[in-house]
């Protein structure tokens, strides 16, 4: 096949332009009693942020949005994991403990993404290499894919790093989880985030599922959130090294 028409038939477009989203990916289950009309004002969901995760801490970005008419003012009173042990085990970082916590996060994505572009770097060199010098229509055209697939690659890979360092920007004191009382307005949405920080992992066993209690205009409410499922083929960086092993379903509660 001709150079031209292999680069017209593969060459993927670099940049992918998405719509921006609000809610998250995993939905809370209200655990409490519908309303009058049987529909919850407030939706909160969450995602678990893996690239902003390590073996003893764990990233989650929530959505809380308000689908009515009134004005709302939620506060989370307490957070609880289905696992044995929590109590002891898991633990919400200071002020103080989260800036040095986003100092070496932003440590590990710079040197992370070096070697990364070290590597892609030196695929593109040699697809370009292999394309230049042979004169077969086939070697050149696979030498022009890794050359075409590393710069896409190496592409994607900055946007992903801009959005991590971009989450780290938006951990800010006034927006996490546990702080005071929010204002959600009517129709609108606020980002809150949470830091966890684990330990004795054999004994909280693989964290999957939490629940919020938290109150709405000064109602009592819950929800639960299943954040993650265990999973053995892709591995988390949090708690990597007991995923595989199951964890017995006892509540533990952080109140704050």
């Amino acid at each position: 096949m001709p150079f031209w028409k292999f680069v017209s038939v593969v060459l993927p477009p670099i940049f992918l332009l998405g719509c921006a989203t609000i809610q998250n990916d995993n939905v809370g289950a209200p655990l409490n009693k519908p309303s009058g009309d049987g529909k919850e004002s407030l939706t909160i969901s969450a995602n678990f942020v893996e690239n902003l995760s390590s073996e003893y801490f764990g990233y989650f970005d929530f959505t809380i949005e308000n689908s009515s008419e009134k004005w709302i003012v939620v506060k989370v009173k307490s957070v609880e994991f289905d696992s044995l042990g929590s109590n002891e085990n898991v633990r919400f970082p200071t002020w103080q403990e989260q800036l040095n916590w986003q100092a070496a996060m932003r440590q590990r994505i710079q040197i992370e993404e070096y070697n990364k572009a070290l590597a892609l770097g030196a695929i593109a060199g040699a697809g370009l290499g292999l394309a230049a010098a042979s004169d077969n229509d086939v070697v050149r055209s696979i030498g022009a894919a890794a050359t075409i697939a590393s710069a896409g690659t190496m592409v994607g890979k900055g946007m992903g790093r801009n959005l991590d360092s971009l989450q780290l920007a938006k951990a800010v004191q006034e927006n996490n989880l546990l702080l005071d009382s929010s204002v959600v307005l009517p129709g609108l949405f606020v980002k809150k985030w949470l830091l966890v920080n684990t330990k004795n992992h054999e004994k909280t066993g693989y964290l999957t599922a939490m629940t919020l209690a938290y109150s709405e205009n000064g109602l009592d409410k819950a929800v639960r959130i299943q954040f993650r499922k265990k999973n053995t083929i892709k591995k988390s960086k949090w708690q990597s090294k007991i995923q595989e092993s199951s964890s017995p379903t006892v509540s533990s509660t952080f109140t704050h």
